[in-house]
């Protein structure tokens, strides 16, 4: 329903091109306001929700009846509740990761082309609203006092001083912080039930098989940067622990490449699709790798307890992973791959498939062999536990403080791996490879990678966890580094829990609580492997050292 004829609105526009050709760009962008609902008494309307609009063949942004151009409400109409809010913007092109930025309209405008006011520097993931033109010069103030004496030389540096070591001198941080990010405070009770967060479905089970043929007549629903073919159509995806898809040479399948090496040919393992769909039966079309594996969730629930390995396909034939819901009806679906690329979902006619969002936030993990592999590691655990369904295990093999590894060290991934992406929660567990390095080296290491962090991250949760005994019985060297990460954190200002002791610490590194060590000794685990249930125990005691430093 367009909007009344006397409610104010402001005409945003917007046309993308690929930048490879000068072809339009296909698309959409998603309007969603920051605030839950808008109440404008006069016109007796409560506004809500967010809505997406495609790009035309042109690259033209228009609306449902294919007017270009999107008539959106103002952020700051007169006598609205809230008095001021912003718009979220996410543009999503094929051939492109989603791009978020805020928008803050004005009743006095009337057209605003989102190509102007839109920040595109790929490091910077949140931000607030770019300024508008500067407005007329206002009236003369009032004359100030009388200057009392000069400024010596000496007193000028010392408030040049002081002004330059202030957190936020001029209170705008704090304003901002204040008035734009939609992050609130994470607290305890914002934390999942427990039996609900480790619960798998109760439904009707779900059929599931590998076939090679779609149903007939199906519609085959893209994933992005996929080229359109006849009979599909652009798929409205959300990508949870992974970003930034590439298709391979075949430009028929994509997966995720955020993190390092961030290449197709060394793509990131573990990532999820979920999506909103009424369909009875659905057919994923996955590409058949060696060690491929998935899971199916339905309503939020896991369906099994573990990934199910992937069954080859017939050589030359695509793997249509295909589940039988049993009844149509509304549902939220969720596929988490492993070792595999995903080429989208193919419906029956007359079904639907719809963007589902995220929930608790994005946690993210700095992490190193322990949090690697193929299945649940503890941080999989954790994220259900913390209540994340956005988890990103950011960990490679042989990374760590000091250590290279193949892929480098903490600091040399922490633009590509962490900052690019922007988390709301982010767990740093290294130092299991820096055994070799001197302790001051690695408390080094450690307090300026935290110290970069606090700088390009301000508003983002951290938790450092510092060295880990399987056996509950750490050697000097553990005892050692486990300190050394304590005295970095603390330097930093982040909190800190020691597996060795299981003593968490605030952010000023004062001691809160003390739960024991985390030994996985009684389950078989490795010397930095745990088992499946010695992962299942470590995600337990990561979350509940987290919760321990939340407010109530």
């Amino acid at each position: 329903m367009p909007f009344l004829p006397d409610v104010p609105t402001v005409l945003v526009t917007y046309t993308a091109a690929n930048p490879a050709g000068g072809a339009p760009a296909e698309g959409t962008v998603e309007f969603a306001p920051v605030a839950p609902a808008i109440s404008v008494p006069a016109y007796g309307i409560v506004f809500s929700g967010s809505r997406t609009y495609r790009l035309d063949p042109q690259g033209r942004l228009v609306d449902q009846d294919g007017n270009v151009g999107i008539r959106l409400l103002p952020c700051d109409l007169p006598g609205a509740n809230p008095a001021s809010w912003i718009w979220q913007v996410t543009i999503n092109l094929v051939g492109a990761g989603p791009r978020r930025f805020y928008l803050a309209l004005s009743h006095t405008q009337t057209e605003v082309d989102l190509g102007t006011v839109e920040q595109v520097e790929p490091s910077r993931s949140h931000y607030v609203a770019v300024p508008g033109p500067r407005g007329e010069q206002g009236p003369p103030g009032p004359p100030g006092p009388p200057a009392t004496g000069a400024e010596t030389p000496a007193g000028a540096q010392e408030k040049v001083n002081a002004h330059a070591s202030a957190n936020d001198p001029h209170g705008d941080r704090a304003w901002a912080e204040g008035r734009f990010l939609t992050r609130t405070s994470w607290r305890r009770r914002d934390l999942p039930d427990l039996a609900a967060a480790t619960a798998l479905h109760t439904g009707p089970a779900p059929t599931v098989t590998v076939t090679v043929t779609p149903q007939e007549g199906a519609v085959l629903h893209l994933p992005e940067g996929v080229a359109l073919v006849p009979g599909a159509v652009p798929g409205l995806f959300t990508y949870a622990g992974a970003a930034r898809l590439e298709t391979g040479p075949d430009g028929r399948f994509t997966q995720p490449t955020s993190l390092t090496p961030r290449s197709h040919d060394d793509p990131q393992p573990v990532w999820s699709v979920e999506f909103g769909t009424d369909a009875q039966t659905l057919q994923a079309l996955l590409e058949p790798r060696p060690g491929a594996a998935y899971r199916l969730h339905i309503d939020g629930r896991r369906v099994t307890a573990d990934h199910q390995p992937l069954p080859a396909a017939a050589p030359g034939a695509d793997q249509l992973l295909t589940i039988d819901l049993g009844t149509p009806g509304p549902r939220r679906i969720r596929l988490d791959l492993i070792n595999t690329a995903f080429g989208g979902i193919h419906l029956a006619p007359g079904a639907s498939l719809w963007r589902a969002p995220l929930h608790g936030g994005r946690l993210m993990v700095l992490g190193d062999t322990l949090t690697t592999g193929d299945g649940d590691t503890w941080f999989d655990h954790a994220a259900r536990l913390l209540g994340s369904t956005d988890a990103w295990r950011q960990a490679c093999p042989g990374s760590g403080y000091t250590t290279a590894g193949t892929y480098g060290t903490f600091a040399d991934r922490l633009q590509d791996d962490v900052i690019d992406w922007a988390p709301d929660r982010l767990i740093i567990w290294g130092g299991h490879h820096d055994g070799s390095a001197q302790q001051t080296d690695v408390e080094a290491a450690a307090t300026a990678l935290y110290r970069t962090l606090r700088t390009t991250l301000p508003t983002t949760d951290v938790l450092v966890l510092g060295a880990w005994a399987p056996t509950g019985e750490p050697g000097e060297g553990e005892a050692a580094l486990d300190t050394a990460l304590r005295t970095a954190a603390a330097t930093a200002g982040m909190p800190f829990v020691s597996p060795l002791t299981g003593t968490a610490y605030d952010a000023a590194g004062a001691p809160v609580s003390q739960a024991g060590p985390w030994s996985t000794a009684s389950y078989g685990s490795a010397e930095s492997t745990p088992t499946t249930v010695g992962h299942a125990y470590l995600g337990r005691r990561v979350a509940d050292a987290w919760a321990e430093l939340l407010q109530p």
